[in-house]
């Protein structure tokens, strides 16, 4: 579904030289939260990632799954 958006993430973090399980992190995080938040990366605001992502995160934590919900 956001295969180009974590397709640019693997890039951009293979420029800056971040190893493969880093990347792999931040790609499950950025999934994790865009599945949490429901929209498309491209409607997304900065006020929707400020109200949403301490939430998402807490709610990880909370579950114990560090897995992204699939839809």
């Amino acid at each position: 579904m956001y295969d180009e958006y974590f397709r640019q993430l693997e890039e951009a973090g293979k420029i800056r030289n971040l190893k493969e399980r880093s990347i792999s992190c931040y790609k499950t995080y950025v999934s994790y939260f865009l599945n949490y938040v429901g929209k498309e990366p491209s409607s997304l605001t900065c006020q929707d990632v400020r109200d949403s992502f301490p939430q998402s995160l807490r709610l990880m934590r909370c579950t114990g799954s560090w897995r992204p919900r699939t839809t």
